[in-house]
C-alpha cells in the first residue's frame, strides 16, 4: 500500500506529524479530565502557531456530528490561514465495545489522512489512559476541497 508520505513534501509531512503529536495530546489530556470529550480542531497557521478550536455548550450542538460538521464548515471558510488542519473526536470502535480518539488530519498540499488510536481508562483516583496499537488511512478532503 502506498503511504501518503510518498506524495507529501517534508514540510508536510513534519506539519501533519507535529499536528498529530499535539492531537493525541490535547486528547489524552482531556480524557485525564473528563474520561471523555467533545469533538474539536486543532489548527496549525501558515505561521506555524498551532489554536485549538471548540464549539460552545453543548446544548447548541446535541450530537459528536453537529459538532464536527459545525468545526469543519467554520475552518472551510477560513482554511486561507491554515496549513493543517486536525479534526478530533472521542469514538466507539467494534461495534461499541471499546473507545478510540479519531484523528482527521488535512494539509493544503491535499493530503487527507485519519487514525484512529483505541484506548483504555483504568483506574478511578488516579486515571492512566492506555494507549493502543494505531491505524491510519487516507480520507477524502474535508476542508480544502477539490473541485
Amino acid at each position: 500500500m502506498t503511504s501518503w508520505r510518498n506524495n507529501a513534501s517534508q514540510q508536510a509531512q513534519d506539519d501533519l506529524d507535529a499536528l498529530f503529536n499535539d492531537s493525541l495530546n490535547a486528547a489524552i489530556h482531556f480524557l485525564n479530565k473528563n474520561k471523555a470529550f467533545s469533538p474539536f480542531a486543532l489548527t496549525s497557521s501558515i505561521e506555524d502557531k498551532p489554536a485549538l478550536v471548540a464549539v460552545g455548550h453543548e446544548k447548541e450542538f446535541p450530537d459528536s456530528q453537529s459538532i464536527i460538521s459545525y468545526l469543519i464548515s467554520s475552518l472551510q471558510s477560513t482554511n486561507d490561514n491554515y496549513k493543517a488542519i486536525g479534526i478530533i473526536a472521542d469514538v466507539s470502535i467494534d461495534q461499541g465495545k471499546n473507545s478510540a480518539i479519531r484523528i482527521s488530519l488535512e494539509h493544503r498540499e491535499n493530503i487527507a489522512i485519519e487514525i484512529i488510536v483505541p484506548y483504555s481508562i483504568h483506574g478511578i483516583i488516579r486515571k492512566e489512559i492506555k494507549i493502543g496499537e494505531f491505524s491510519a488511512s487516507s480520507i477524502e478532503n474535508f476542508i480544502w476541497i477539490l473541485k
